[in-house]
């Protein structure tokens, strides 16, 4: 018998299910939902395990990229400085004659490359989470709003428009007016980071909405 919780979410059966919201997952599950079967599905739900276990994975790749990159760049000018004058670093040395010096350059944008590849998944799985809470994937320009903003006036600014604001000197004394406008920026962008943050903590919605197929 299948479980209510299984049932697809329509105005036929919403009587028979006790939740709408998106159900938990396992690790190794998150990682397959996110990667394979929806990897760039921005619609429909995603549970907080499902996001959170993802996040862990992304985690641990970044950590082991790390890790291999730090490794290799320590190998590699290691056996540049080494330049076999001392017998103790010949093994060093092999390493910079085996990759060459572009070899460290290629493992970096190989790392990227995966990095960039996360990136849509990610992107997706955050919105799917949204959606799970009833709100609008566009809420993760949140923390980037800011910075838009900022374009938005330099180059308004920049193009003479009519009645745009006069250049802001730098005043005589105190601390420089680019500066605390880069700090406001900074916290602009931190304080929507931790309303994202709060917002993908939260349950998801029992009932149905606007983001249900």
């Amino acid at each position: 018998m299948p479980q209510i919780d299984a049932l697809p979410a329509s105005p036929g059966n919403g009587q028979l299910r006790a939740s709408y919201a998106a159900p938990p997952v396992e690790f190794f599950d998150a990682v397959r939902i996110c990667l394979k079967e929806k990897y760039a599905t921005f619609s429909g739900r995603a549970s907080r395990s499902e996001f959170w276990f993802f996040q862990l994975f992304l985690f641990l790749v970044t950590v082991v990229a790390q890790i291999i990159l730090t490794i290799f760049f320590f190998l590699h000018f290691r056996s540049v400085a080494a330049s076999a004058r001392d017998a103790n670093d010949a093994a060093f040395a092999t390493v910079d004659s085996a990759l060459g010096g572009a070899g460290f350059f290629i493992l970096f944008a190989i790392a990227a490359l995966v990095m960039l590849t996360l990136a849509l998944p990610t992107l997706a799985v955050a919105t799917r989470r949204l959606h799970d809470t009833g709100r609008s994937g566009w809420w993760l320009l949140l923390p980037i709003a800011p910075y838009l903003g900022f374009f938005a006036f330099t180059m308004w600014g920049w193009a003479g428009a009519p009645g745009a604001p006069a250049p802001v000197t730098t005043p005589e004394a105190g601390i420089p007016w680019p500066v605390i406008f880069a700090f406001a920026l900074q916290m602009a962008f931190l304080l929507g980071g931790v309303v994202l943050l709060i917002f993908c903590c939260l349950k998801g919605q029992d009932h149905p909405n606007r983001f249900d197929h």
